[in-house]
């Protein structure tokens, strides 16, 4: 069985590290990029189990992720992690399209579950 994929779109380095270590276990394969069009590049170039991203990106914003990934792979899963406060206007436009949206600061714990029952693991 070949090992899970997933793109982790974050432009905080602190928290796009902790993602990485901590989903790195379980033999997946991770790619971690840092803005909008890293992440498009990588939708287009790529195949993926799961998209994490954050919603506030330096050259754009997650839903515009979310809804590119969904465009090439309507039944995967994303996941939104955010330090907003509140949910954002644009995501109740999305609310069929991400799994769960995690807030920041968030327990490692939290993260693993939500990527695990995404994954179906």
């Amino acid at each position: 069985m070949s090992p899970k994929k997933i793109l982790i779109v974050e432009d905080e380095e602190v928290i796009r590290r902790l993602c990485g270590r901590l989903l790195s276990k379980a033999g997946r394969e991770l790619l971690l990029v840092e803005t909008v069009q890293e992440a498009f590049d990588a939708i287009k170039n790529n195949e993926w189990d799961l998209l994490v991203t954050d919603l506030r990106l330096p050259d754009g914003h997650g839903v515009d992720v979310i809804l590119r990934f969904k465009e090439k792979f309507p039944d995967r899963k994303a996941l939104i992690i955010t330090g907003s406060p509140t949910p954002e206007d644009r995501l109740s436009q999305i609310e069929s399209l991400y799994v769960e949206c995690i807030f920041k600061p968030f327990e490692p714990p939290v993260l693993e579950a939500a990527v695990r029952k995404a994954l179906g693991e």
